[in-house]
């Protein structure tokens, strides 16, 4: 809802979640293949210096630290920059 009702100039405004429908046929119809082009934003945006990590446990600090490393090391930094969209999503008008 908060979508719909968003700027529909934004980017935002146009996110959505996805069906067999909208990332499989209509993709299809026009000429893309969905797992080519999934790829190919995550060569182009996915990068370690993009992203935060927290994490909440009782383990002691040393043991969890291990724990990320091991399962997080491996994500590549392609120093991209970060997103940046002007204006917001939601104006007043928007949030009456």
């Amino acid at each position: 809802l908060r979508k719909h009702l968003s700027s529909e100039d934004h980017p935002y405004h146009k996110f959505s979640t996805g069906n067999w429908e909208t990332l499989e046929v209509r993709p299809k119809a026009k000429g893309l293949d969905t797992r080519h082009e999934l790829i190919k934003f995550y060569n182009e945006h996915y990068s370690s210096n993009l992203m935060h990590l927290v994490v909440y446990s009782k383990e002691s600090v040393d043991k969890i630290q291990g724990l990320v490393e091991n399962k997080f090391q491996d994500i590549r930094n392609t120093d991209r920059n970060l997103f940046r969209f002007p204006g917001q999503p939601c104006t007043s008008e928007h949030l009456q």
